[in-house]
C-alpha cells in the first residue's frame, strides 16, 4: 500500500476540503443503503428478520430459495438473517411481537399462514414479504383479486401452482372421470381457496365434483365447537384421534362409494391422515391425484410445485425493496414461474392400476430423490457484478 505524501500546502488544503464535501448527508453510507467496493467491509448492511410457522419439506425449501436469492442479489456479507420458529399461535405472536420492537429489523419474511398473519397484525410499517401459502390476499382477507398489490405494507408470492394445469392433469390421470371428490379440512382457509378455483375450472369443464370434509389429527386442539357432543377440553388427545378417525373413515367411505377419483390440493393440513385417506382409497381402486408433494408418494400423480422457486422470487422481491427501493403498497403479489411445476407419478401404484405414463411425467421417487430443490430456477447473480 502507497503512503501519501503531502508535497505542499496546497495539495493538503485540496484534500480537506474533498473530504469535508464527502461528509454530507447524501452520500455517506448509512443502514440499509448498498455499499460498493471498500465500503462491503463495514457489512453486515441489511437486517432481516424471518418467521416461520410452517415447517413441511415445502416451506424449509422457500426459505433455502429465499436467502439464495438474497446471497445472489445482495451478498451474503451484506445481510444478518434473525430467524424465529414458531408452531403454537402464542408463540407465533410473541415472536411477532419480538421482531418488530427490534429497531434494526428492516424487512420480514412471513414463511407460513400464521407468520403472515402475526405479522400484518403486528407491524404496518416494516415491509413484510409472504410466502407459503397460496393465495396472500385470503390470508390477509382483503377480498381482492390474488396478484393485485395489497395497498398495504405486505407484498409476497402466492404459492399458486396453476389451477388449469391442475384440471390437465386429472383429465391425463383419470378416464373417464365420473366425479371428482374434493377432500377438504374446515380449517384450513388457504387449501380451501384452491379448490374453489378448481371447482369454478371444472364446472367450466362440464366435470363432476363434491367436496368432502376431514378433520386433521390436531383438530381437536383448535376446535370452539363440541365433536359428536363432546366438547375438546373434555377429550384426552387418544380420545380425540380415536373420533377423529371414526368420522373421517365415515366420509372416506361415502367419497369412494360417490366418485371415482379423489383430488388432495397443496399443502393441505390433511396430509397427516394418509394412511387413512390412501389406504381407503387405493384398497377400493379409486385413484388420488395431489398438488400437494408430501402427499405426493401415497398418489397415482401429483403435480409438484419447487417451493425453491417460491422462495427465490420472495428473495427477489426483498432485493427490490431494500436496494431498489421500491414499495410493498405498490408491488403485485408475485407467483413462481411455470417451469417450477412437473408433473409426477408414483411408480408402484401407477403398476396396480395399470397405469403408464408420457415422458412429461416423472417417477416421485426418482424425481426427488435426484433432482435437488430449485433445479429448474433461473439464477441470477447481481451482487458480484452490480455497481449502484
Amino acid at each position: 500500500m502507497k503512503k501519501i505524501q503531502f508535497k505542499s500546502i496546497t495539495a493538503l488544503v485540496l484534500l480537506c476540503g474533498l473530504l469535508f464535501t464527502s461528509c454530507g448527508d447524501s452520500s455517506s453510507p448509512k443502514k440499509g443503503n448498498k455499499v460498493t467496493g471498500a465500503e462491503e467491509s463495514l457489512t453486515p448492511t441489511y437486517d432481516i428478520a424471518i418467521l416461520n410457522s410452517e415447517f413441511a419439506t415445502y416451506n424449509q425449501d422457500i426459505r433455502i430459495g429465499f436467502t439464495a436469492a438474497l446471497d445472489d442479489m445482495i451478498g451474503r456479507k451484506n445481510y444478518t438473517i434473525h430467524e424465529y420458529n414458531a408452531h403454537s399461535i402464542d408463540d407465533i405472536r410473541y415472536n411477532a411481537r419480538s421482531i418488530v420492537t427490534d429497531e434494526s429489523t428492516q424487512l420480514i419474511f412471513a414463511n407460513g399462514e400464521n407468520a403472515i398473519k402475526a405479522m400484518s397484525q403486528a407491524t404496518h410499517e416494516i415491509p413484510v414479504v409472504a410466502a407459503g401459502v397460496y393465495d396472500i390476499q385470503e390470508t390477509l382477507g382483503t377480498g381482492e383479486a390474488w396478484s393485485t398489490p395489497t395497498g398495504t405494507n405486505v407484498t409476497g408470492v402466492a404459492g399458486r401452482s396453476s389451477m388449469t394445469d391442475t384440471l390437465s392433469l386429472l383429465i391425463e390421470t383419470i378416464n373417464p372421470i365420473k366425479q371428482v371428490a374434493i377432500l377438504i379440512s374446515p380449517e384450513d382457509t388457504d387449501s380451501i381457496s384452491q379448490c374453489r378455483q378448481l371447482e369454478r375450472y371444472m364446472d367450466q369443464a362440464g366435470i363432476k365434483w363434491k367436496e368432502y370434509s376431514l378433520l386433521a389429527s390436531d383438530a381437536y386442539k383448535t376446535a370452539t365447537t363440541s365433536l359428536d357432543g363432546v366438547t375438546p377440553p373434555a377429550m384426552t388427545e387418544d380420545q380425540a384421534e380415536s373420533l377423529i378417525g371414526d368420522a373421517n373413515n365415515a366420509v372416506m367411505q361415502l367419497a369412494i362409494t360417490e366418485c371415482n377419483c379423489i383430488f388432495i390440493p397443496m399443502g393441505s393440513k390433511l396430509t397427516d391422515q394418509w394412511p387413512l385417506i390412501a389406504g381407503t382409497a387405493n384398497i377400493s381402486g379409486v385413484p388420488i391425484v395431489t398438488g400437494d408433494v408430501n402427499f405426493g408418494r401415497h398418489a397415482l400423480t401429483c403435480l409438484y410445485l419447487d417451493s425453491f422457486a417460491i422462495g427465490y422470487e420472495a428473495g427477489t422481491m426483498a432485493y427490490q425493496i431494500l436496494v431498489k427501493g421500491s414499495k410493498p403498497d405498490e408491488m403485485d403479489i408475485s407467483a413462481a414461474p411455470a417451469s417450477s411445476l412437473v408433473k409426477l407419478y408414483q411408480n408402484s401404484i401407477a403398476d396396480a392400476y395399470g397405469c403408464e405414463f408420457p415422458k412429461t411425467f416423472h417417477e416421485i421417487d426418482s424425481y426427488l430423490n435426484h433432482e435437488l430443490p430449485g433445479a429448474s430456477t433461473e439464477r441470477v447473480k447481481i451482487s458480484d457484478s452490480e455497481e449502484e
